[in-house]
């Protein structure tokens, strides 16, 4: 077939071969210069790739969480199944090393998963269980900013302050650290890890700090 130039990956999925399952992920490189004809690619044995995903801290099972194989290899992604009530998804893999990725956002609730820094390696034919996923958990945080000008102790529409730079930081001064400034009705909000205390500082030139425990 004709292809633009550039940077292919052949995929043959995985199918039930004479003595297991085999696959395909094949790195082609399409330029005038490239190796591109008469290609000669065989399948192999799929490592059968086993994954349990729980959420840090509580370490409770995630069930209906998709989460993406990334190769090391540059063989692409893989996108997986949703785990299921145990938290697990299995799928054959081609051998080569993975990390896993995810993240997740609801309303107010965001997990992120990233393996890069501890990929694990699957070889054919292999059975590779990773059970050190763990998610980790933020919640969003946030509220308005007004100066009461009717001193009624509430933020009535034109009471907003924009531009209050909000450093939100752990108690313990250490687990976490970070800032955002309001926007022009005064509203701040922030993702932050759960299970933690912290303290929500604004300033602003012309007002007086105020600092609040969360």
């Amino acid at each position: 077939d004709y292809v633009p130039s550039g940077d292919w990956i052949a995929v043959v999925g995985a199918f039930d071969g004479e003595d297991g399952t085999e696959i395909l992920r094949h790195a082609l490189e399409v330029n005038k210069n490239s190796a591109r004809i008469d290609l000669a690619l065989a399948t192999v044995d799929a490592a059968d790739v086993h994954l349990h995903l729980r959420e840090a801290l509580s370490e409770k099972n995630l069930s209906g969480f998709r989460m993406t194989l990334v190769s090391a290899d540059g063989l692409g992604n893989v996108s997986l199944d949703l785990t299921d009530d145990g938290g697990h998804v299995s799928e054959p893999m081609m051998p080569g090393t993975w990390s896993v990725y995810m993240e997740r956002e609801d309303a107010q609730d965001r997990w992120t998963l990233d393996t890069s820094s501890t990929p694990f390696t699957a070889s054919s034919g292999a059975s590779v269980n990773v059970t050190d996923l763990f998610a980790d958990h933020e919640v969003e945080i946030g509220g308005r900013l007004y100066w009461d000008l009717d001193a009624d102790d509430s933020p009535d529409a034109d009471e907003g302050v924009a531009g209050v730079v909000v450093n939100v930081t752990s108690l313990d001064g250490t687990t976490f650290a970070a800032n955002v400034t309001s926007n022009d009705d005064g509203v701040w909000e922030l993702f932050v890890p759960v299970r933690t205390s912290y303290i929500v500082e604004g300033s602003k030139e012309g007002f007086a700090n105020m600092a609040y425990d969360l």
